[in-house]
């Protein structure tokens, strides 16, 4: 609470359109003046409130009730990105109850120090760069944050709204250079990303074709195989089918011949006779014709 002076004898004080005057009495109450003329009686006193500073007190016992604004400047700051800066803000607010801000709150100085705490809390979420693309929004959500704690206390916060930022030059250049050079990075990253992600892909191609062609080898082999199975069972069919014509050729012959050493001479003869027909089927092989008492063929390839 400010300084007071004690009055003896009545005073008369003009309060100004717009503004009031606190009074504390001899029991200690305080009761609020409003514009026009107004006297402090015997044992009365006005509260002087010198250390609110020109902002809310302009008369030093005047408080003004109109909306009032607050420029601060505050350096020694860092950014999400740890780069030193300075804030010019401004804090909109309205007195909306004089006894209470008055008697229960340091204005404006406690009112500044929240909000600009509040401020440099948030500010840490964003680069330096970032700050004034988004200084609305910042603000609005600083001013949501104080707003509920000094409602109560008499002061209406409107907005807190951030003016600029100031920084060095050679300091933002270099910020800058960093950026452009992690956006090199990434942009780098992600081509090689890019290049292995297709890579993969051809390895995963050329994996598939290798196991296609194998299991079309694999196909073609069964194939050939069975092929073979085949052609092995019927060449043995074929040969089993024609020692049974055989046998059943000497069975007649021995039915008709009743020698059975004539009957087998005779059949011998006739196969050597069906050999011969065949001979000069197959174009690889040459008859040779020798004297009849040799009874020899030779087969040549």
């Amino acid at each position: 609470m400010g300084s007071h002076r004690d009055y003896i004898m009545p005073r008369m004080f003009v309060v100004p359109y717009n503004h009031a005057m606190v009074i504390e009495t001899s029991s200690g109450k305080l009761k609020l003046a409003k514009a026009g003329r107004r006297w402090c009686l015997f044992g009365e006193r006005p509260m002087f409130l010198g250390s609110w500073g020109n902002e809310a007190n302009k008369e030093r016992c005047y408080i003004e009730l109109a909306l009032q604004r607050m420029c601060v400047e505050e350096s020694g700051w860092q950014s999400k990105d740890h780069m030193p800066m300075q804030i010019k803000a401004r804090i909109v607010y309205k007195i909306t109850d004089i006894i209470k801000a008055v008697s229960s709150y340091g204005m404006p100085k406690q009112l500044r120090d929240e909000c600009m705490s509040a401020l440099q809390t948030e500010l840490n979420n964003y680069n330096v760069d970032e700050i004034l693309p988004n200084k609305v929004a910042i603000g609005a959500k600083v001013a949501d944050l104080v707003r509920k704690q000094v409602l109560e206390r008499g002061v209406n916060l409107k907005t807190v709204e951030i003016l600029n930022v100031v920084q060095d030059g050679k300091v933002l250049a270099a910020l800058l250079e960093a950026r452009l050079a992690e956006s090199n990075k990434l942009v780098a990253i992600k081509k090689a990303e890019a290049a292995a992600e297709i890579e993969r892909e051809k390895q995963k191609l050329a994996l598939e074709k290798a196991k296609n062609a194998k299991e079309i080898a694999c196909i073609e082999a069964e194939a050939k195989a069975e092929t073979l199975r085949i052609a092995a069972k019927a060449r043995a069919d074929a040969n089993q089918i024609n020692d049974s014509a055989e046998w059943r050729s000497l069975a007649a012959l021995l039915e008709q011949v009743k020698d059975q050493n004539q009957a087998v001479a005779l059949f011998e003869q006739i196969k050597k006779f069906n050999a011969v027909g065949k001979i000069g089927l197959n174009p690889n092989e040459k008859v040779y014709v020798l004297p009849h008492d040799m009874n020899v063929s030779v087969k040549a390839s």
